[in-house]
């Protein structure tokens, strides 16, 4: 919704360009959420590869007029690993989407995506008692 409302008003980016990718994604992340509740109750190795098939079959169909980025992220073949990877993506898109419905306020709105995601963001500070190899990270917070 950020990118469409910046391409309106900017007209920096083509916007029908912009509406196009957010349909492909839509499409893609509804359908792969469908699905991944079918391969999750699916216990057969065989059955899950038949699931693994009609999904290559429909993400190629939706992204047949998709931009180059989303067929090199989208188009490769779907096992395990693909639902595992598009995941995190697929499952809270709609969430993030329905609660920046009101506008977005970065930094209210950025504390909120990373709420429904679930990682609580406390950076540490490491100081060393000889003061020259300082470090920062955020990893071990990440819940």
């Amino acid at each position: 919704e950020a990118c469409l409302r910046f391409s309106a008003k900017t007209k920096m980016i083509y916007y029908k360009a912009v509406l196009q990718q957010k349909k492909v994604f839509e499409a893609i992340y509804a359908f792969m959420n469908q699905k991944r509740i079918e391969v999750e109750a699916t216990p057969l190795p065989a059955a899950k590869k038949t699931i693994f098939q009609s999904c290559n079959k429909k993400i190629s169909q939706l992204t047949l007029h998709a931009n180059q980025f989303q067929k090199d992220r989208m188009c490769y073949p779907v096992n395990n690993a693909y639902f595992l990877r598009i995941a995190p993506y697929a499952l809270h898109y709609f969430e993030i989407q329905n609660s920046m419905n009101g506008g977005i306020d970065m930094d209210k709105g950025t504390a909120k995506m990373l709420a429904i995601a679930g990682i609580a963001l406390q950076p540490q500070l490491t100081i060393p008692k000889d003061n020259l190899h300082w470090s920062w990270s955020a990893a071990d917070t990440l819940k």
